[in-house]
């Protein structure tokens, strides 16, 4: 339950009336520090605050509400303006100061319409403004004056929390004292509020650090940091401190451990008003709650990923995929330094290709209450295994049978436990079906690897498709869903599909002809009969240009590459690849390039294996076009030996497209191109 919008609107525009009331005297220079402010008030949870406790004194008018609202929106512009006459990078100027006057006048005169002088309201502010000041003058006089970090006790730092957030506070108080009736001189919810600002400081301390580290500002971060004698004797010993002190906070522990600081100060301020009738603020704080979990569990899996991946590294040195020589077909500086990209990738744990999506947790039913975050990388790393394997035709054993060996373990190992249908596009996310393109891509690269009995694993996947998820065109769905798995699962399956994929439900060409592919691979003569009725269908859905439309993947040259690869390898013969080869033909670039309104190198990429594969089956292709696409991509090698990110696969989700993107998937398919035209001897130069 969020603050309902006409609370937040009308809080807006009275606010912005006020402010006009301001600028209509003020000089320009006022006027622009105003304008640079504004919009921090209204899209702060401050700018509504009195109405997260409304509800508890909620015999007291909205006309009175919307005053109180109005009154700390003046004054959290006052406190922005303030701040920033002490920033060290922000010049002081008579202008701030008349306006932090004004500001102030403004706030009191409003509350005085509100509060009578001798409301309680004035003895819970005059405390409030006395500790807030204080404070705040005192830390930004020993910011400003000393050249070192402050290293306060917690107890220190918790104190100066509460006084410096003091003037939230008075949203309550006002409250309170506009309830005369009550009886009441405490309020009820200074506690809430007190442990709320703990936590959130510790979040900003966090996000703050390297401008706190700067300034010379005191935080608890870095104080817990700097006290560490491991990191002040690394910090004498590099002039990179900034660095240091990020690797610190984040790889020894310290960023986790103030999240789940923050977070136990957020429910202990939920606990706190468990008996009150305050829905938004309980909203409010719930979702704080869970934002910072979300936070918590993105870092930690980022740090412990990024932590195998340095233990492993230094185990790969001397195993790199690679041999130092490369045979004289493969000794050109394109291909060299795009091979050196691979590796160091390699030695990462192509981490740079991964595909990282947050996505609905479903482990509480089907309702979903947040999200989680998940990264897969299955289906790129079949494509680069295609590609060692591709190397290893041009040169024997340049990629070590042990690397190979690994991959596909790997990749057998992300198999669905208790699901049939085998692989789906995240691994490691349980409510996302299998699909076929994934059941294809793995398909391929076991046949090709020769390396394992593949029947067991293959022929029950193959079959569900086969019987259940084939449309009467011969063309696959999508997605491998088992009728006979229980209904709970189907229902989660259904609404992930929905709401966060894309559950398409039509000819879904690139995917049937990627397992058309996959299966005459495996076994031609088993399936030959699903093989030829598919590719029926797949021709008759070419468009008239020559090409073949994608539904997960931009554009259409992938779908049209895979299309192609399959009528090749089983030698086809059809008008089809004679209409693509002159689409492609005529539609490359002045550049040499292919793509949509200006080239791109994947693009351009899969036009090359395009044209290859309508070679193989005894079309002649004009050399020149291979050669123009070469001199192309030489040109917008990039100095890592790597070729731009593109956009390649895509999902639709709700009204929008999610886009996935690689340098690492690009460089494959590039040399995956050079590699076709070094077998049919075309010439690189």
């Amino acid at each position: 339950m969020i603050i309902p919008l006409k609370y937040r609107e009308r809080c807006t525009n009275e606010y912005f009336r006020e402010l006009e009331k301001i600028k209509s005297h003020a000089p320009t220079s006022i006027q622009k520090i105003l304008m640079g402010i504004n919009k921090k008030v209204v899209d702060n949870f401050y700018a509504t605050y009195p109405f997260f406790f409304y509800s508890h004194y909620d015999d007291i008018s909205e006309e009175k509400i919307y005053s109180l609202a109005k009154c700390g929106n003046i004054f959290m512009t006052y406190i922005l303006v303030l701040d920033n006459t002490f920033d060290q990078d922000n010049p002081r100027d008579n202008s701030t100061l008349i306006l932090l006057h004004y500001l102030h006048q403004t706030a009191i005169s409003e509350l005085s319409k509100l509060f009578p002088e001798d409301s309680l309201f004035w003895t819970f502010y005059i405390k409030y403004e006395y500790d807030f000041f204080s404070t705040e003058f005192s830390s930004k006089l020993r910011e400003t004056h000393s050249n070192e970090i402050d290293m306060p006790k917690f107890e220190d730092f918790i104190e100066d929390i509460l006084k410096r957030n003091s003037f939230a506070k008075c949203a309550t108080a006002g409250l309170l004292s506009l309830k005369p009736k009550l009886n009441a001189t405490v309020d009820p919810f200074i506690a809430t509020q007190d442990l709320f600002h703990i936590g959130l400081q510790l979040l900003d301390d966090l996000e703050d650090w390297k401008k706190d580290f700067k300034n010379n500002i005191s935080s608890y971060v870095l104080a817990k940091s700097l006290s560490d004698p491991t990191l002040i004797n690394a910090l004498k010993q590099n002039p990179n401190k900034t660095d240091i002190i990020g690797k610190y906070i984040y790889y020894s522990g310290l960023a986790v451990d103030i999240l789940e600081m923050a977070i136990s100060y957020f429910k202990k301020s939920l606990n706190s008003v468990s008996e009150y009738n305050v829905p938004y603020w309980k909203s409010f704080l719930e979702n704080f709650i869970l934002k910072t979990e979300k936070q918590r569990d993105e870092i930690s899996f980022k740090v412990n990923r990024n932590l195998k991946i340095k233990k492993t590294h230094s185990s790969l040195v001397k195993n790199t995929p690679f041999n130092s020589r490369l045979n004289d077909k493969l000794d050109n500086k394109i291909i060299k330094s795009a091979i050196e990209y691979i590796n160091i990738e390699f030695d990462k744990g192509f981490v740079e290709m991964e595909h990282i999506m947050e996505l609905p947790d479903f482990s509480k039913g089907i309702n979903p209450n947040h999200g989680i975050t998940v990264v897969g990388k299955l289906f790129q790393s079949t494509i680069v295994l295609d590609l060692f394997f591709d190397l290893n035709d041009i040169q024997n054993n340049l990629i070590s049978e042990e690397i190979i060996d690994n991959e596909i373990k790997s990749i057998m190992d992300s198999k669905m436990q208790n699901v049939r249908g085998g692989w789906n596009y995240f691994p490691n996310y349980k409510y996302l079906p299998p699909d076929t393109d994934d059941l294809a891509q793995v398909l391929q690269v076991l046949v090709k690897s020769k390396r394992c009995n593949i029947n067991e694993y293959f022929d029950d996947s193959i079959g569900l498709l086969l019987d259940h998820n084939t449309y009467p065109n011969n063309v696959f769905k999508t997605w491998i869903l088992d009728p006979d798995d229980d209904n709970l699962i189907q229902d989660i399956y259904k609404t992930t599909l929905k709401n966060y994929w894309g559950d398409f439900r039509g000819a879904d060409i690139e995917v049937t002809a990627n397992m058309l592919y996959a299966l005459a691979l495996y076994d031609y003569d088993k399936y030959s009969t699903i093989i030829s009725k598919g590719i029926d269908s797949i021709i008759s859905l070419q468009n008239a240009e020559g090409t073949w439309s994608s539904i997960w993947y931009w554009y259409n040259f992938y779908g049209t590459y895979v299309v192609v690869r399959l009528l090749s390898y089983l030698n086809t013969k059809t008008d089809a690849l004679k209409l693509t080869a002159k689409y492609l033909k005529d539609n490359q670039n002045k550049d040499g390039g292919w793509g949509v309104n200006t080239s791109d190198p994947l693009s351009t990429a899969l036009s090359v294996l395009i044209l290859i594969d309508i070679k193989k089956t005894g079309y002649e292709i004009d050399i020149d076009v291979f050669k123009q696409s070469i001199n192309y991509l030489n040109r917008h090698q990039k100095e890592t030996g790597a070729w731009a990110k593109v956009p390649f696969i895509k999902m639709k989700v709700g009204n929008k497209y999610v886009t996935y993107r690689s340098s690492t998937i690009s460089t494959v398919f590039v040399l995956k191109a050079i590699c076709g035209l070094i077998k049919h001897n075309i010439s690189l130069i």
